[in-house]
């Protein structure tokens, strides 16, 4: 199914210059970049969450790590939100994005939805590396070990 959608939007234009497309395949690239918004937060936000918790098992005795991580999960979950709402409602209907037909916010609003959830991503990456290096920091293992452990733990930022 991936594969499929994969090819209809690339024959769709998504990833040609503008200048270089139909109307019709702009209109479907746009409709197709939407959709591979949604789609990849929607990813992010379950693969930061899945390896959250899973660090939160392995912090079981370490209270302040709990919170980071659980501050973790609400900033993940928090972009999600507001990359999805702030995506509908840029303009009205929906539908305008790709066909013009309606009315859209300025762009700067788009641009600061894109900062939010570029600088909510890279604060997220950088705390799913730092945690698990604080977490293995002090535990009796060979140094290779402790590499590997963290590599595998920091899978999310990867």
């Amino acid at each position: 199914m991936a594969t499929s959608f994969s090819v209809k939007a690339l024959l769709a234009g998504l990833g040609r210059h503008d200048r270089f497309l139909e109307p019709w395949q702009a209109s479907s690239a746009l409709k197709f970049y939407v959709i591979w918004i949604f789609n990849y937060i929607t990813a992010l936000a379950i693969v930061k969450s899945a390896v959250c918790v899973t660090i939160l098992f392995v912090t079981s005795t370490k209270p302040r790590l709990r919170v980071a991580i659980y501050a973790l999960l609400a900033t993940t979950w928090a972009s999600f939100f507001i990359t999805i709402i702030g995506t509908l409602l840029y303009c009205r209907p929906v539908s305008t994005i790709w066909t013009g037909q309606g009315k859209c916010a300025p762009v700067a609003t788009f641009v600061i939805l894109g900062h939010v959830a570029t600088v909510s991503t890279i604060l997220t990456d950088l705390g799913l590396v730092i945690v698990p290096a604080m977490i293995l920091w002090d535990t009796q293992m060979k140094k290779q070990q402790k590499l590997q452990a963290l590599a595998l733990l920091s899978f999310a930022s990867v």
